[in-house]
């Protein structure tokens, strides 16, 4: 599995650039943005929704509540199958 520290050292820039062009949270230079994502396509870095959301805090996963969705729930007054 390669992670954020292998593309960054094959790339020869910081962690801290990669992690900002993967997510886009801060601008990067054309050049450098364009040698970190050569970088991760050569080297097959894959997305991980996993790591990501261990160092957010958060999964975006939707709570499973234990009620009927709304499209499966009976029509008021329909006959029971």
């Amino acid at each position: 599995m390669t992670t954020l520290h292998d593309v960054a050292r094959h790339a020869d820039v910081s962690v801290v650039t990669v992690s900002h062009v993967l997510h886009a949270t801060r601008p990067v230079r054309p050049a450098t943005r364009g040698a970190v994502l050569r970088t991760v396509e050569a080297l097959g870095h894959p997305p991980n929704a996993l790591a990501r959301s261990l160092v957010a805090s958060r999964t975006r996963a939707r709570p499973l509540t234990g009620r009927t969705p709304p499209s499966r729930a009976p029509l008021a007054g329909a006959p029971s199958p």
